[in-house]
């Protein structure tokens, strides 16, 4: 292909191209990835783009080539998406029904230019065009080139597209616009060609998304029948999208309202878009809410399969917006039997509705769509034509001399924006990160705190540890006094430092877990030893966070506690806050927050071991915390909690302190092996938190040993690990029961023999004196890192990156 390389652009809108330009310095670690290649878009990163997804309808477009009416003030456009962080462009460039534009070089050389100066300042911006539903007889003016017969497998022919071979041929939707312009039949392979074409044309001066209009609309053929001609121009587009695509990559998308279109389990567009579908508040005038099952509404509808990039998805992710339609003839009327909203179409309701209320339904309908559906994106409102207003345009923008047309949403989206990076649990998998030990030498000054054994003394015999890291990618270690069969010495870590807790984030990066819940025992705070010590391993920890894209999170083990103790979680809080500057975004942005606000667990409630502080010492600490400290709470509870069972203090006062908090999570450590697991527990715990409004995270567990904490050769692998069968057999129980997140224990715990991390072999583990005692280690026919990886192809299950059933993952070498 040719192309002109004249620019007709603004020199007002040069001059906002070139002021400003992304931080080329800020480490990929501690941002989301907008990265993809070679046609593969992963979930993670089209979530990423998707949440930051604007409308901004007709901005690549140049002077003569609008169909929406004029475009002033376009500079401050460029300005606005800088200064939100837009990623996505949405209806950045197209026609409708115009074909005119496509022979006009300032349609294309305008678009590239702009697209060209906008990746200066940010490389990973996402511009859409469209093709839409729509033909008219001017498609007969475009000639067609011969690479277009050629894709398809065609004699190359000297013609211009022909208007009827597009048509149907029942004559469905012939006309259907107006007088000699209808709805393209998908199933005419002229329609192919034409929108191959255009396809092309888009990716080539620098279109990395395409929606592709109303497939439905154009699917006039039998169902299987079009499914194969929608299957063929997409495989087409890819193709070419390889070759010319800026990244060799194509995201494809359409307006599906029965949620998809899959064939032989494979979906044929990456996301699905749609319209918001506002509900009339009828009693409210002029306020809308948005409601599951309203009209044909999106919400919870999408289908899964695999998609286009290869990974597998209970439902595809998808982008609500506010739809351009026209107005009723019951303006400022509600009608719940149609579409609009209150006589108007969505962007034009949306338009015309006071500052205030325009920005607090942002608000609401972003959170009501994350929360509603972990697959739905809101698409923010930056410029659409409107009908019967003061202007054709909404605009977002803050207003002001550069634009005063301005409706000043711009402060809105940017704030909506800038919310945590983990804004919830639910779809996260996290593990538990103890950080208690240290090492004789670090600068803690604790000697072997937490390696050693009885008397406080570590020496072989006498550890409280059954598992021995391996230590071969540390950059600092310490000589213990355990020695190899051969004489070697061998050598340990510690948390205390920052290269050690940097290396174990390293690894949660690398096998895709998402991070973990600090330890923060509230017996060891509470002298300045061990608050020292784990505010120090706090500290390494919330930096390799932020380093590694990481979640994490602050949680308090009630252990060893008494009633009067129990204050002394509010205070350390406050204190962390304070310190480390936890719910500050701009300082921890991967902090996890959980229902729109930061998370806190208080694990050790409810336990019938006789604990010497009670269920309400607890439950006045999570009110005091949930009203004067604005935080959500996750409790740790026995495993038999919903029926105040076995390992549970029979008292309802667990319920109802369960009730008031955001999450549960059962301990399940110890209470069961592969044969007298129970999976029906966990579906129990659900169907209890579903009726209650409380949120669920199960636990799993590798294994359990502690030999050598109890001096006992007898209960090394009192809970064998199976070579991971235990573990999947849990994570596929929790699954199947429609879990959404998991707690893994622990990441660290070689004490109790729990750890996923990655420890030696036992035949590469160190002498461990006589009588019988020795280290476990991983299974010697297994890599140290098996149960890391094992966690992650966990994560993978529940992110929808992969699908797994009740057969443990095999590892390819």
């Amino acid at each position: 292909m040719t192309r002109q390389k004249s620019i007709i652009i603004g020199s007002a809108i040069l001059l906002a191209l070139s002021m400003g330009r992304a931080d080329a310095q800020t480490s990929l670690g501690t941002q989301p990835s907008y990265q993809f290649a070679d046609g593969k878009v992963s979930k993670q990163v089209l979530e990423n783009y998707l949440s930051k997804s604007i409308t901004q309808a007709e901005f690549l477009n140049s002077e003569g080539c609008y169909i929406d009416g004029p475009y002033p003030h376009k500079a401050d456009d460029v300005r606005m998406l800088k200064h939100i962080g837009a990623k996505f462009i949405g209806r950045a460039l197209y026609s409708w029904g115009n074909e005119r534009f496509y022979l006009t070089p300032s349609f294309w050389d305008g678009a590239e230019h702009t697209m060209a100066s906008m990746h200066a300042f940010d490389s990973t911006l996402v511009f859409q065009a469209c093709i839409f539903e729509i033909i008219s007889e001017k498609v007969a003016d475009i000639p067609v080139p011969a690479w277009v017969f050629e894709t398809f497998g065609l004699p190359i022919e000297h013609r211009h597209f022909r208007y009827a071979d597009m048509l149907n041929q029942n004559g469905q939707f012939v006309d259907h616009w107006r007088k000699g312009s209808s709805v393209p039949d998908i199933t005419r392979q002229e329609t192919q060609l034409f929108f191959y074409f255009l396809a092309c044309r888009y990716m080539e001066i620098g279109i990395e998304a395409i929606h592709f209009g109303q497939a439905q609309l154009m699917a006039m053929g039998g169902e299987k029948e079009s499914l194969a001609a929608w299957k063929t121009l997409l495989k087409h587009v890819r193709g070419a999208a390889k070759k010319l695509a800026r990244r060799g990559t194509v995201i494809c998308d359409s307006h599906l309202p029965n949620g998809g279109m899959v064939m032989d389990g494979q979906l044929l567009f990456d996301f699905v878009s749609f319209p918001l579908r506002l509900r009339e508040i009828t009693d409210k005038p002029q306020q809308v809410e948005l409601a599951v099952g309203y009209l044909d509404g999106i919400y919870k509808k999408t289908v899964g399969g695999v998609t286009p990039s290869g990974w597998s998805c209970e439902q595809s992710l998808y982008l609500v917006e506010f739809d351009n339609f026209g107005i009723s003839d019951h303006r400022d009327q509600a009608n719940l039997a149609d579409h609009y909203a209150w006589g108007y179409d969505e962007i034009t309701w949306f338009h015309k509705q006071p500052d205030s209320y325009r920005n607090a339904f942002l608000h609401y309908a972003h959170q009501w769509v994350r929360q509603t559906d972990p697959f739905g994106f809101l698409q923010m409102p930056g410029s659409r034509v409107v009908t019967g207003a003061e202007t054709n345009r909404y605009r977002a923008n803050t207003p002001g001399s550069d634009n005063p047309l301005g409706k000043n949403q711009e402060s809105t989206i940017k704030e909506i924006w800038e919310q945590p990076v983990y804004s919830s649990y639910t779809g996260l998998v996290m593990a538990g990160y103890q950080g208690w030990f240290a090492a004789e030498g670090d600068d803690s000054n604790r000697g072997w705190y937490h390696y050693r054994g009885r008397g406080g003394v570590f020496q072989p015999g006498n550890t409280n540890v059954d598992m021995w890291p391996d230590i071969r990618e540390y950059t600092k270690t310490y000589k213990s006094p355990f020695k190899f069969a051969d004489g070697r010495d061998a050598y340990l870590y510690s948390p205390y430092d920052e290269e050690s807790v940097d290396l174990h984030f390293k690894w949660m990066k690398e096998y895709g877990i998402d991070g973990v819940h600090m330890q923060r025992f509230v017996a060891e705070i509470n002298n300045h030893s061990g608050k020292r010590h784990f505010n120090k391993v706090l500290q390494n920890a919330l930096k390799a966070a932020k380093k590694y894209g990481r979640a994490i999170s602050v949680m308090y083990d009630l252990s060893g506690c008494r009633s009067e103790d129990i204050a002394l979680v509010e205070t350390d809080w406050k204190e962390l806050v304070e310190t480390f500057e936890l719910t500050d975004l701009a300082v921890n942005p991967t902090y996890l927050w959980h229902r729109g606000k930061p998370l806190m667990t208080i694990w050790g409630v409810g336990f019938n071991d006789k604990r010497r502080y009670a269920i309400a010492d607890v439950d006045n600490l999570v009110e005091r915390l949930k009203s004067e400290h604005d935080i959500s709470v996750m409790l740790g509870v026995p495993y038999y909690w919903s029926t105040l069972g076995r390992d549970t203090e029979p008292s309802e006062m667990l319920h109802t302190l369960v009730r008031k908090a955001d999450i549960v999570m059962p301990w399940a450590v110890g209470r069961y092996n592969s044969k007298t697991f129970d999976p029906s527990v966990v579906g129990g715990d659900i169907a209890w938190c579903a009726a209650n409004g409380v949120d669920y995270v199960p636990l799993v567990f590798p294994g359990f040993s502690w030999g050598n904490m109890n001096h006992n050769p007898e209960i090394y692998h009192q809970i064998p690990r199976l070579n991971g069968d235990f573990f999947w057999q849990q994570v596929v129980a929790a699954k199947q029961a429609g879990a959404r997140s998991l707690y893994l224990a622990m990441f660290d715990e070689i004490d109790e023999g729990t750890a996923i991390f990655k420890t030696a072999n036992e035949k590469d583990t160190p002498l461990n004196g006589v009588e019988g005692l020795r280290f476990i280690g991983i299974e010697d026919d297994l890599p140290t890192d098996h149960y890391l990886w094992l966690a992650g192809q966990a994560a993978a299950w529940f992110h929808g990156n992969a699908t797994y059933n009740e057969k443990r993952p095999m590892r390819k070498e």
